[in-house]
């Protein structure tokens, strides 16, 4: 009877566990989502920006980019011939 008892008491204690674990993650969720919100906000602002300044500087944007592509495939091409 001992053992019975006590295995009530243990799923009752995970019970009790789970329940709490459950109410941490509903009042966190709120506090995620709005983080989510704000991050993507703040990304499409930062998108939003790229793409002015592409605009207004194409040239240099341009060459910008075709040295980055050159810099990364040197330092691929290096690394793969040691």
């Amino acid at each position: 009877m001992n053992n019975s008892s006590s295995a009530g008491e243990t799923g009752d204690n995970m019970r009790s566990q789970i329940k709490d674990i459950i109410d941490e993650i509903s009042a966190a969720t709120p506090a995620v989502g709005q983080a989510a919100r704000t991050a993507k906000d703040r990304a499409v602002a930062a998108g939003k920006q790229v793409v002015k300044t592409v605009r207004r500087h194409p040239m240099e944007t341009t060459i910008i980019a075709v040295g980055t592509g050159l810099l990364v495939w040197w330092l691929i091409s290096r690394r793969s011939n040691d």
